[in-house]
């Protein structure tokens, strides 16, 4: 099966390239003309098996969450800027962290010191506490899902 190229544009957003990939969707490294910024876009491709009232109803909930998620404004939270749904795709316009996620570290030959270890746990722990204040939970909590960046930066994704 071969992967289908990333789109040139997605809205007003350019693309870079991709830089993730994840069950149900990839990443792509996008500039944003607007803010002049790089930006995360997660592209969820179409389901064509889907009849159109059940497309619609999960497009809805789809652009529901990502509402919900965009209202989480946290030092420890990737920021949610945009989301849309296109005739081939759903997409969301996040925060781009340039880093990597914590999945290199659970390697035994490659784990983290332990003081960034509890640092990195008690950010997200902030982070979770957070958003289930707000009532909204991860459901997907996992260190693909755990963004490291510049100066020890955490994000949940």
């Amino acid at each position: 099966m071969t992967t289908p190229l990333a789109p040139e544009k997605i809205g007003k957003y350019t693309i870079s390239r991709e830089i993730g990939r994840g069950a149900t969707s990839r990443v792509l490294l996008a500039h944003d003309p607007f803010a002049a910024r790089d930006v995360a876009i997660k592209l969820v491709q179409a389901d064509t098996g889907m009849d159109a009232e059940m497309r619609r109803r999960f497009e809805k909930v789809f652009l529901n969450e990502a509402s919900l998620a965009g209202q989480l404004v946290h030092p420890h939270i990737i920021a949610i800027y945009d989301a849309d749904v296109a005739e081939d795709y759903r997409y969301i316009v996040m925060e781009y962290v340039n880093g990597s996620t914590l999945e290199p570290y659970c390697r035994p030959d490659n784990l983290l010191p332990v003081a960034d270890v509890v640092e990195t746990a008690f950010k997200c722990a902030l982070a979770l506490d957070f958003s289930h204040r707000k009532g909204i939970i991860h459901r997907d909590i996992k260190p693909a899902n755990i963004m490291i960046g510049p100066d020890r930066e955490t994000k949940v994704t």
